[in-house]
C-alpha cells in the first residue's frame, strides 16, 4: 500500500512510531498505540535504548506483546546521548523512503524539536506523546501533542477524543429524614440548636458541583 500523503482515508495513513526508552514509560505504550490507531496505522514500531540495563527490564513483555522492534543502543561514553542520535538517523532514513504520512514521537525530550520541524518541512504530520514536564518548544513543534499522564489514566477505546480536564462528579445527597451516621435525624435538632435540614443546606458545595474547573493535563493541538 503506497503513501496517502496529502489526502485519502485517514485510517489508511501510515505512521512510524519511534519511542525514546530513556524518556518514556512502558506503562504508556499500549495507550499510545491505541491512540495512534484512531488516525492511522503504526506501520513501523521501534524503540531505542539500552535494554541491557536493569532499569529496562519492564520493557520486555510490552515489546513482545505489541510487536515493537527494540533498537539496542549501548552508552559508549558517559554524558553522550547515543539513543537520541540513533533515533534521529532512523527517522531520516524512513523519511526518505517516502512511504509514510507521519511520525509519532514518544518522548519528553526537547532535543527532538529540530527533528520534528524537519519532518514538518517535508510535509509529514508529527504527533508527540510525552509527560507534562515536556518543554514547550517540542510540544509546539508537533501538530498535536498528548500528555501521557492523561492518556494512560483516561484513554478508552470508545472515547473519540481525550478529555481536557477532569469531569465533575455529582455530590452525595444526605437523606431529608431518618437518622444519619453522624448524629440526629435531618429533621431533628442538632447539638448547636439548628435543625439537621438547616445544617445540610449550609454545607459547602463541592468545587466540582459548582462548576469550578478541577484542572488536569490536556492534549495540545497545533
Amino acid at each position: 500500500m503506497g503513501t496517502t500523503r496529502g489526502g485519502g482515508d485517514p485510517m489508511h495513513k501510515r505512521f512510524a512510531v519511534l519511542i525514546d526508552a530513556d524518556n518514556a514509560s512502558a506503562a504508556v505504550i499500549e495507550p499510545v498505540l491505541a491512540e495512534v490507531a484512531r488516525f492511522g496505522e503504526a506501520t513501523v514500531r521501534r524503540i531505542y535504548g539500552d535494554f541491557t540495563s536493569p532499569t529496562s527490564a519492564g520493557w520486555r513483555e510490552v515489546l513482545q506483546r505489541n510487536a515493537i522492534k527494540p533498537v539496542q543502543q549501548f552508552a559508549y561514553s558517559k554524558g553522550k546521548n547515543a539513543t537520541d542520535i540513533s533515533l534521529v538517523i532512523d527517522a531520516m532514513d524512513l523519511l526518505y523512503t517516502g512511504r509514510f504520512d507521519g511520525f509519532c514521537l514518544v518522548t519528553s525530550d526537547s532535543d527532538f524539536t529540530g527533528l520534528t520541524l524537519r519532518l514538518r518541512e517535508a510535509g509529514l504530520e508529527v504527533y508527540g506523546f510525552g509527560e507534562q514536564k515536556t518543554p514547550e518548544a517540542f510540544r509546539n513543534a508537533c501538530h498535536r501533542f498528548v500528555f501521557t499522564e492523561v492518556l494512560a489514566g483516561a484513554h478508552r477505546p470508545d472515547v473519540d477524543r481525550l478529555p481536557t480536564a477532569a469531569q465533575p462528579t455529582a455530590p452525595q445527597r444526605r437523606p431529608l429524614s431518618g437518622p444519619s451516621a453522624d448524629g440526629p435525624s435531618a429533621d431533628g435538632p442538632s447539638a448547636d440548636g439548628r435543625s439537621g435540614q438547616t445544617r445540610a443546606s449550609t454545607t459547602a458545595v463541592p468545587r466540582a458541583a459548582a462548576g469550578i474547573p478541577l484542572g488536569g493535563a490536556r492534549a495540545v493541538g497545533r
